[in-house]
């Protein structure tokens, strides 16, 4: 039998996740198996193994091979640019299929106790990107005068974690649901709420409407 060329060996390694991901989303991850896998990407267990040392293996570089459109964003112009382009991002999201389905597998489909450096790990690299994100995003708005000129560190980190638990329940939402007409209506009503909020307007004086508490 002739040897597999590298571009064979990597496309059956791309069947095995594509597999996978089908498998994991529908049936969850403790409750399938490699054989599991195998068998719907139409190759032996012996080639699954071939690729990934075990199932774990396998959910990491799932996890790992996929880049969220929030993840490409950058800092750039305004205030509501920044605003465009995270709306732009998540409506891409919304879109991709495949997205969702890692996205559902990442939020819904994993046990922690199983896999959670995993999962722990993925999510916490989103999340201080997106933090990093923003936190840049509002510090230029501020030094702009797009937002009021009173607001504290504090405060800019309360609007980042605002705009990061929007963010969260609409990846939250696509993660359960099949793409909609609703999606596209959802994101841009979650971000213009968001950004209006924090904005700089004729009647915005004073700092954010939150009481923080003094730390003991």
């Amino acid at each position: 039998m002739p040897r597999r060329t590298h571009k064979e060996a990597q496309q059956t390694r791309q069947r095995i996740l594509n597999a996978a991901s089908l498998a994991f989303c529908s049936n969850g991850v403790s409750a399938t198996s490699l054989e599991d896998v195998a068998r719907r990407a139409r190759v032996t267990r012996g080639a699954v193994y071939w690729h990934f040392k075990n199932k774990h293996a396998l959910l990491a570089e799932l996890l790992g091979s996929i880049r969220f459109p929030i993840e490409h964003v950058e800092e750039e112009g305004t205030l509501r640019e920044a605003c465009d382009t995270l709306t732009t991002a998540l409506l891409e999201t919304a879109r991709s299929h495949s997205i969702r389905r890692v996205l559902r597998i990442l939020l819904c489909k994993v046990e922690w106790t199983e896999a959670q450096p995993y999962v722990q790990r993925r999510i916490v690299l989103v999340r201080r990107q997106m933090d990093a994100y923003l936190m840049k995003v509002f510090s230029q708005a501020l030094a702009r005068g797009e937002l009021r000129p009173d607001l504290t560190l504090i405060d800019l980190s309360l609007l980042a974690d605002a705009f990061q638990m929007g963010i969260t329940g609409l990846l939250f939402e696509f993660a359960q649901s099949r793409p909609s007409l609703r999606d596209e209506l959802r994101v841009k009503s979650v971000i213009r709420i968001l950004y209006e909020f924090c904005a700089k307007t004729e009647n915005s004086t004073g700092a954010l409407p939150i009481d923080v508490p003094a730390e003991s």
